[in-house]
């Protein structure tokens, strides 16, 4: 029995879980569109959207020393990290359901340990 995770419409980005395997259907980058099974499944990370520190602290202080304006918030877009049959992926989550997104890892990462 398979289970789908419709994480967003359009583009069209898809998770089907079935009983060994799972399938990633990304319209926004084909490249991602794949196969694995949860045996090879070694991380799944779900990225929640945050403001990127870092960065942000830089651009204001290069904003101080020239007068190229990039000073601002810069922020790291929610997205999941996985790696599987020797692939490292990041899926975006750009306009996705967060809460289908957590649902999704928790099953993964259930599914991965049996």
């Amino acid at each position: 029995m398979s289970r789908t995770y419709v994480l967003r419409e359009k583009p069209l980005l898809k998770f089907t879980l079935e009983a060994d395997k799972f399938h990633i259907q990304d319209d926004s980058d084909p490249l991602k569109n794949s196969t694995h099974h949860y045996s090879n499944l070694k991380e799944i990370k779900l990225i929640d959207e945050h403001t990127d520190e870092l960065v942000s602290d830089l651009s204001w202080v290069l904003r101080l020393l020239s007068v190229i304006s990039i000073a601002g918030n810069y922020k790291t877009k929610a997205h999941f990290k996985l790696k599987a049959s020797g692939r490292r992926l990041k899926i975006w989550l750009i306009n996705a359901d967060l809460e289908k997104a957590h649902l999704l890892q928790e099953e993964l990462i259930k599914k991965a340990m049996d």
